[in-house]
């Protein structure tokens, strides 16, 4: 039996912002877009909640 891991789920905020600019100058250029854009995410919990990567994004 496994134990259940509970935690929580954050998006990046950089990533977001970074594949909105990509994909509006795409647009601009009228180049076709996807229909699904990743912009990432990490999980997170009281046990690697330090590592750098996700002290960065979640909002306060």
């Amino acid at each position: 039996m496994t134990a259940s891991r509970s935690g929580a789920i954050t998006q990046n905020p950089g990533a977001i912002g970074r594949q909105v600019v990509r994909a509006s100058v795409a647009a601009i250029k009228r180049k076709r877009l996807p229909e699904v854009i990743e912009t990432g995410h990490y999980g997170y919990d009281r046990r690697n909640i330090d590592d750098p990567r996700i002290r960065s994004v979640p909002y306060r």
